[in-house]
């Protein structure tokens, strides 16, 4: 079986999917998603000249408007993209003018410097690899910046690591393809007898592994794309991505609060204390309030007091040296109300029974 062609024609079948998707995305009322969906379109392009290059080599007016020059777009479209779902208002065209002229460039020398076009076609493609790579990096560097600076204070956790996880896989595969390539086309045309080995037989099988390896990236791509549609959004991010505004400008406010209510005052030990009565004590709205616990503090608020809870229990067992009182007279002390749930969130907690961690203390003890 000739894998190669087996693996172009899956390639070929990803194009059109993605093609598909990016139509999807063009068609829906966000900013970010006509980004994303210009970005899909270049992506279906190059899967599809990928899978029919050896057709499309014979159509010199596809081969014209589908060329490597398209990759120059690839990293500011992401860029934008990743900007977007943290700003309303986007400056597209600063950063589409260079891409632009370089493909204008790209034509003009193709069209009216045909002959010097062809005669320097490789050297021309390795010009486009190694521009890429820089330029990708550049703008890989700016997103990174952007994340840490902007998106990691306004977006909620689980939706900044698939927003991160999605632009790193994205920009470290183009990057490390593009060099990879651009590396091995220069060491054929330019050291083909200094690296007679390598060129023979690694050469080959490096862009086998890249055509083997297209199929795989490009389909976590779709499932990446999919998973940006409205239908199944909801089933990775299930309340929206952004923080409520109470959060972003109050977290510093509410975390003092909650120290001083639960940490210094130790009001967890009242059994009757949940998220309700705290809400209404520093001002904040419940809804709100348990999303700072989970966003800014990584836990949920009753994760939270039961490891308070567990925390006062085991300061209590050792004060009390002439065990005075049972565990579970202990573990009312700390704030338990029920004694199935302390045993639970204890051994949970800690891996052992209360029991087990009594007889270890009283023998450190």
């Amino acid at each position: 079986m000739n894998w190669p062609e087996v693996f172009k024609g899956i390639q070929l079948c990803i194009g059109f999917q993605l093609f598909l998707i990016a139509l999807f995305l063009l068609s829906s009322r966000q900013k970010r998603n006509y980004l994303l969906g210009f970005y899909t379109v270049l992506i279906s392009i190059s899967s599809l000249s990928s899978g029919l290059y050896s057709y499309l080599e014979k159509a010199p007016l596809i081969t014209f408007l589908f060329g490597a020059h398209l990759i120059i777009f690839h990293a500011p479209l992401l860029f934008l993209y990743i900007k977007s779902i943290g700003e309303e208002e986007l400056k597209v065209r600063h950063h589409l003018v260079f891409p632009v002229l370089y493909t204008m460039y790209y034509l003009i020398l193709k069209l009216f410097f045909s002959d010097l076009f062809n005669k320097y076609s490789f050297q021309i493609l390795i010009f486009h690899l190694l521009l890429s790579v820089i330029y990708t990096g550049i703008y890989f560097y700016f997103g990174s910046r952007y994340f840490s600076i902007r998106l990691s204070d306004s977006l909620k956790q689980k939706a900044l690591k698939k927003f991160r996880l999605f632009y790193v896989i994205t920009n470290t595969h183009s990057i490390s393809l593009h060099s990879v390539m651009a590396t091995s086309y220069v060491a054929y045309l330019f050291f083909y007898n200094e690296f007679l080995y390598f060129n023979e037989y690694i050469v080959p099988d490096i862009f086998s592994f890249i055509i083997y390896i297209h199929p795989l990236t490009s389909i976590i791509f779709i499932i990446y794309l999919l998973s940006e549609t409205h239908s199944l959004r909801s089933l990775i991010l299930d309340k929206g991505i952004t923080k409520s505004e109470v959060v972003r400008n109050n977290k510093h406010q509410i975390f003092t609060d909650v120290r001083r209510i639960i940490d210094v005052q130790k009001r967890f030990k009242n059994p009757d204390f949940g998220l309700k009565q705290l809400s209404h004590e520093i001002g904040v709205n419940e809804k709100e309030l348990a999303e700072y616990f989970t966003e800014e503090l990584s836990t949920p608020f009753n994760d939270y007091i039961h490891k308070k809870k567990i925390e006062e229990f085991k300061n209590l067992i050792k004060e009390d040296t002439e065990n005075t009182y049972s565990l579970e007279g202990v573990a009312q002390l700390a704030g338990f109300k029920s004694k199935a749930t302390f045993y639970r969130v204890f051994k949970k907690a800690e891996g052992i029974t209360p029991s087990m961690y009594k007889q270890q203390q009283s023998k450190v003890g």
